[in-house]
């Protein structure tokens, strides 16, 4: 040490004047009052303002969740606190079970859904449920203790005015109302304190062939759906009031219907069990999405799900290979029914080997939006990652991302060469899910593009159809197809198959579901070799001419190898022959077969009136008036017993039971929360939770550095 360096201290003056010594005492040795006021000042300001900020940075970190949480009229809630501010209800408890009955090409699926009032008062429970999208339902029956009552076809305006007012007269009522052609409504009302009631809806469905397999898929749970704020407007007409892009928002304000979900424990589960009849030996039974117990009896095979209860936060899935020579490539099932004649025709397309490739330019479109958290975005990024590695030199291609907004990667499709495609897959890993699912300027993007002569523009559209602005999304891609073809990907738990298949049928393409990660090899494969090889287009049936036939769809949809043709007929009489043509890649080809053997089989007439249905609503979309053919839908729903965009099941008990001057509160009953969706505050679709939270969390670190370098100072 030198003579001129002083001691460390940590007196501040300790080389000052005795002036600035004289002042440090003032300022740090006050006396007795001054150091007890400075230490209050101290305390306020380091204590209340600083814990109080600390307590506000939190509060702004875990807002977007605890707000959706206690918002009973928010998709997100996850909470078992129900129906009216005024009244809550802890929610009742509910078993689902779930019965298929396979035939063939058919199903009869039994819907048994069980609820307990725990309350003391007479309540009236609200909920949405899923379907699969091809659903004839026509049956209800409500249970309670030892009474049935039987659902009656009505059409829906009607429905609704007899069930208000059985509502009101004390009596039980129940009415299941069709929403989307995948998304049904039951209301129930007049459950009194303690009683159980079950309700059971039955429905028939055709089993999706493709490859030589057979699959079912039971739906389970509703993924909430983005409306764009313009389009709900335009649908709901005079209702412009603020709009939740998440909530169900559906034709009118009466269809507007704000669905709660539960999670974890809270969820229900399901007893799921699925019946294949006559085929003893079915090969490769299996499900990606839950694991199976399979027993086989002396004439059917039972597939139950492992453990006997199914998790309902995503949808059931079961596929299997018919017995060897079990599936003839053209199969024809009859139903007398009322006098008339029905029948139902299945027949495959030609081998892949006997058609011509064509030259593509893919484009590809993923939907990065927030119902895509987690799990999704993975399998759409591993999805479109597939598609890239697939594309040969001579392809021409592109990507578009979209969530809120739409952008894609290159101004204009481009060769597929190995420096475009690695930046290309670089884009795709740096994708994540966040924002709005708008659709519309995606598809502008993608049908819009420059044309390329010589190639046949293939959309392939990866996404969980998470919207609710449906039709007039048909509506674009019918008018904005030209010579493209959509196919669409379904992704995620619990995905909007209904969009899925519509689009790619107003899109002359097919679709493919996906529902686990390790999947997406094989799915994509089948899809990639699909869109290689079209098998064949202006496919019609050239039924006898002595024959009078009413077929639906009238217009075939393009096969694609692998895929079959299914068409409904109402006929005068059964043909012994029939003749089918089309357009393959080798140009004009026709097929005549004798028809199998005569096989009866109940629901047929039904599923025939619902393809009528169907394709009537099609074409309705495709001319821009929705209600364009209300009349004749009303009156085949009507004839056939089946629900409808325009007929309600109404099941109405005669005598009233709610005791004069006991009030009837409403409930909403919980979906169960769709597996891997943002958690806990999902959805964030078009919400800005996570701006919220990165905002708090921003704040939250800046509050504990400011606490941190304070402390460090009052230390110093």
């Amino acid at each position: 040490m030198s003579g001129n360096t002083r001691p460390a201290s940590n007196f501040p003056y300790a080389s000052g004047s005795q002036n600035r010594w004289r002042r440090h005492l003032r300022r740090y040795q006050p006396d007795l009052g001054q150091r007890l006021s400075r230490a209050r000042l101290v305390y306020l300001r380091r204590h209340d303002a600083r814990w109080g900020w600390l307590a506000l940075c939190l509060f702004l970190f875990l807002q977007p969740d605890a707000a959706f949480a206690q918002d009973l009229n928010n998709p997100g809630a996850g909470t078992l606190l129900l129906g009216s501010r005024e009244y809550p209800f802890i929610a009742p408890a509910v078993s689902h079970e779930m019965t298929a009955t396979v035939s063939g090409p058919l199903a009869r699926v039994e819907v048994t859904q069980r609820f307990i009032n725990p309350s003391d008062e007479w309540i009236e429970g609200r909920y949405l449920f899923p379907l699969p999208d091809d659903a004839a339902v026509d049956r209800l029956l409500i249970t309670i203790g030892d009474r049935t009552i039987e659902g009656q076809i009505k059409e829906k305006q009607t429905a609704r005015r007899e069930y208000q007012q059985a509502k009101s007269e004390g009596r039980r009522a129940g009415v299941v109302e069709q929403k989307r052609a995948n998304l049904f409504s039951l209301a129930l009302a007049n459950i009194g304190p303690g009683e159980e009631i079950t309700i059971r809806i039955s429905y028939l469905e055709t089993l999706d062939y493709r490859d030589g397999e057979y699959s079912i898929r039971l739906p389970m749970t509703v993924m909430p759906r983005f409306t764009p704020g313009t389009s709900a407007i335009d649908l709901l007409g005079s209702l412009t009031t603020s709009l939740q892009p998440i909530s169900f928002v559906f034709d009118t304000r009466e269809d507007r219907l704000d669905t709660p979900y539960v999670s974890g424990l809270l969820a229900s589960t399901a007893n799921i069990e699925v019946r294949l009849l006559g085929d003893r030996w079915p090969q490769e039974i299996r499900s990606g999405s839950h694991v199976l117990n399979i027993d086989r009896h002396a004439s059917e095979v039972s597939v139950l799900v492992d453990g006997g209860y199914a998790a309902m936060d995503r949808d059931f899935e079961l596929s299997w290979r018919p017995a060897s020579g079990a599936q003839p490539d053209l199969l024809l099932l009859s139903e007398q029914w009322r006098g008339k004649l029905y029948a139902l025709l299945m027949f495959l397309p030609p081998s892949v080997a006997e058609v011509r490739a064509l030259p593509r330019e893919l484009i590809i479109v993923i939907d990065t939006s927030g119902s895509m958290h987690g799990e999704s975005i993975e399998q759409a990024r591993a999805a479109v990652d597939r598609a890239l590695q697939s594309l040969a030199p001579g392809d021409l291609f592109n990507v578009v991302q979209f969530n809120t907004n739409a952008e894609a990667l290159f101004p204009a499709t481009v060769l597929a060469d190995p420096d475009n495609v690695a930046r290309a897959r670089r884009y795709t890993r740096g994708l994540r899910a966040d924002g709005g699912t708008n659709m519309a300027p995606a598809l502008e993007i993608a049908l819009g593009a420059r044309d390329n002569p010589g190639y046949l523009r293939q959309v392939v559209f990866i996404t969980d159809g998470a919207v609710g602005n449906e039709a007039q999304l048909f509506a674009q891609i019918e008018k904005e197809l030209g010579d493209s073809r959509l196919f669409t990907v379904g992704i995620g738990p619990a995905p909007n198959s209904w969009f899925m298949k519509k689009a790619a049928r107003f899109g002359r393409g097919t679709h493919t579901y996906i529902n686990n990660v390790s999947n997406v090899g094989e799915k994509m494969a089948a899809l990639l070799a699909r869109l290689e090889k079209p098998a064949l287009k202006n496919v019609r049936i050239h039924w006898p001419a002595d024959i009078a036939v009413e077929q639906w769809p009238e217009k075939i949809p393009d096969l694609y190898a692998g895929e079959p043709m299914i068409v409904s007929a109402r006929l005068s009489r059964l043909p012994d022959h029939v003749l089918i043509s089309g357009d393959g890649g080798a140009g004009y080809w026709a097929l005549q077969k004798p028809l199998p053997e005569k096989q009866d089989a109940p629901g047929v007439a039904a599923l025939w009136a619902r393809h009528k249905i169907e394709t009537l609503q099609d074409q309705a979309i495709a001319s821009g008036d929705r209600d364009a053919a209300r009349s004749e839908i009303t009156a085949v729903a009507l004839e056939h017993g089946l629900i409808s965009r325009y007929t309600s099941l109404l099941a109405v008990e005669s005598t009233p039971v709610r005791p004069i001057g006991n009030r009837l509160a409403s409930l909403r009953i919980a979906n169960v929360r769709p597996r891997n969706l943002a958690s806990p505050g999902f959805p964030n679709t078009a919400t800005p939770a996570a701006l919220w939270r990165w905002a708090g969390l921003a704040l939250l670190l800046l509050g504990i550095t400011w606490l941190t370098l304070d402390q460090r100072r009052t230390i110093a």
